[in-house]
């Protein structure tokens, strides 16, 4: 017969605990954001992209529309082949376009609202991506191109939101 006179008192300790590695996880994302914010969108997209191809596939398989086996070999090609291009763009126009131009604004335009002030580098991370993916495909129709131009955008404001939701304010301490 076992003694039960202290199992009360011991503390469990096991191998996995998901709340400590979710809790440092995050504290390394916070205190380096310049790491992992750029690829916060294309992770985004890809994730969606393939939860919006598992219906389309599946409404294919059953005998769909041939507009709608285009529109799944389009979601499928920019999911597979598309995210490692936007991924790296979206790594180039982070240190080569957004953060200079956050820096030039708060150093020649100290009175520039903190509203412009996020939305200028947002909308200039956006248009260095899309400029690098218009270099990289050829030339279509323009409302593809539209679209692209408007899924950039949306990443660099993403990603731009993002990057200063975890440093805070900007530079800038007028506005």
């Amino acid at each position: 017969m076992t003694s039960k006179r202290n199992r009360g008192a011991t503390r469990r300790t096991g191998l996995f605990r998901p709340q400590a590695l979710l809790r440092w996880v995050l504290q390394h994302v916070r205190r380096h954001p310049r790491l992992y914010v750029p690829a916060g969108a294309p992770v985004l997209f890809l994730f969606v992209a393939h939860v919006l191809s598992l219906p389309v596939l599946a409404l294919t398989g059953g005998g769909g529309s041939e507009g709608i086996g285009l529109a799944c070999r389009t979601l499928l090609t920019w999911a597979v082949f598309g995210f490692l291009p936007f991924l790296a763009l979206s790594y180039l126009a982070f240190f080569l376009a957004a953060r200079p131009l956050d820096g030039l604004l708060a150093r020649r335009q100290p009175a520039v609202p903190r509203t412009a002030v996020t939305l200028l580098p947002a909308a200039g991370y956006g248009a260095a991506i899309a400029c690098g993916m218009f270099l990289l495909l050829q030339p279509g129709n323009w409302p593809g191109d539209l679209a692209l131009l408007l899924c950039c955008l949306a990443a660099g404001a993403l990603n731009w939101s993002l990057y200063r939701w975890l440093t805070g304010p900007g530079p800038v301490s007028a506005g």
